[in-house]
């Protein structure tokens, strides 16, 4: 048990840490393309306001990207053409990479009529290139050097993932160190929880003992009563208690002790169901089962035959008077599938998943009628658990159904949704 608290807590604090440095890096390296972004498109709005040449900028409203210095550290080059789409000028002044024939013959490849933004690559270094219709009706072909931002938020981006590694790196390694120390006391607290629970579940055992001894020698010198009879039905529910108490504190949790065999299921089932004629005859219920033939799992045969018990136990106890209990075992794609149902009329507006509750009950006056602790089908969760599965139930016209799907490739457990 102290492993898995100590899987869970690295795995919450490593997720937690996760998500909160991921939005980080996401703010950040977005924040900066939103800049780029920005900057370029000041830088060429620039251009274009100044028909291809950036002479003065002293009148210009100081955007981002726009300093004093803006024609000596920006690198760009324009070709120019009037209404007809004929060449008027070429622009290569800020830029010593291209000549004027260079600039023509980027200009008619990336920069067609109709073109409006693009960012390309040449030489290993990246243009953001725009066609814009000036005032006067002429095309003004802009091609603008942003090798520097883009090759400086690729850094970024590199450098923040690298932070992220290694603090999540660093956050795992410190994780492990202290979740030993973090789940001790609830460790502690659990063991001295299950110790106290058997501890007095033995001592219960003694009184118990005397008490259905003691009543035995009434009914043999003076005959069985109402109230003797009601004296030994107590004993045998407590004693059932106590019995169920010290199972779940006994209970491992890791699956260590569990013994995998190849079992078959549809024999299992139908010698659970045998055994349940009689307790559902008694008490007035229908019984029936569909059970497929020859249905082998891998599996714990002894969890396997508990966890029928449990559900059909549970199914002859809240079942509505005079209704139907029925087990089914089938083939599903990957798995064997065992279906506990009952007649529940009253399920409709219950929260099904709160009968796996420890000493829930959904009639909570706890009426005596009904002999059980609430704790079975909290018993058959942890079953499940230990055998890394699922449990589910679900109401559906009338009835409710608990699904349990063995899976015949893995020795794991999974109780899903039903479809009726």
């Amino acid at each position: 048990m102290k492993k898995k608290l100590q899987r869970k807590f690295v795995l919450t604090v490593l997720g937690v840490m996760a998500t909160l440095l991921t939005v980080l890096f996401l703010a950040l390296n977005l924040g900066n393309a939103i800049r780029i972004r920005q900057v370029v498109k000041n830088r060429i709005s620039l251009i274009e306001e100044q028909n291809g040449e950036v002479e003065d900028v002293s009148r210009t409203v100081k955007k981002a990207g726009i300093t004093a210095e803006f024609a000596f550290e920006v690198r760009y080059f324009t070709v120019l053409y009037d209404v007809n789409d004929n060449l008027m000028e070429v622009n290569v002044n800020h830029i010593a990479q291209f000549d004027t024939e260079m600039a023509v013959d980027y200009a008619q490849e990336y920069a067609a009529p109709g073109m409006t933004n693009v960012v390309v690559a040449i030489d290993k270094s990246y243009y953001d290139i725009r066609r814009v219709v000036l005032s006067d009706g002429t095309d003004l072909v802009i091609f603008l050097d942003c090798t520097q931002e883009l090759t400086g938020a690729r850094y970024l981006a590199q450098i923040s993932l690298g932070i992220l590694i290694v603090a999540l790196f660093i956050v795992w390694i410190t994780s492990v160190l202290i979740s030993g120390k973090v789940v001790e006391p609830i460790v502690e607290a659990v063991e001295k929880q299950k110790m106290f629970i058997t501890n007095a579940g033995h001592e219960l055992k003694t009184p118990l003992a005397v008490i259905s001894a003691n009543t035995e020698v009434l009914e043999m010198a003076q005959g069985e009563n109402e109230w003797t009879k009601s004296t030994m039905n107590q004993v045998k529910r407590l004693s059932r208690l106590v019995n169920n108490l010290i199972t779940m504190a006994r209970m491992e949790e890791d699956g260590e002790n569990l013994t995998i065999t190849d079992v078959n299921v549809s024999d299992m089932a139908r010698e659970t169901a045998d055994s349940f004629e009689a307790v559902m005859k008694q008490a007035g219920k229908q019984f029936t089962h569909a059970i497929t033939e020859d249905l082998v799992v891998k599996t714990d045969a002894s969890l396997v035959q508990e966890l029928m018990n449990i559900l059909l136990d549970n199914a002859a106890k809240y079942c509505d008077d005079g209704g139907t209990v029925q087990l089914s075992v089938m083939k599903e794609k990957r798995s064997v599938d065992i279906i506990v149902s009952n007649d529940y009329k009253d399920g409709k507006d219950v929260d099904c998943g709160k009968f796996f509750d420890r000493f829930y009950r959904a009639d909570t006056s706890h009426n005596s009628k009904k002999s059980g602790f609430g704790i079975g089908l909290s018993m058959a969760r942890q079953i499940v658990g230990v055998l890394k599965g699922r449990i589910r139930a679900e109401w559906n016209e009338g009835k409710i159904y608990f699904i349990i799907s063995l899976d015949q490739e893995k020795n794991t457990f999974s109780i899903r949704r039903h479809a009726n």
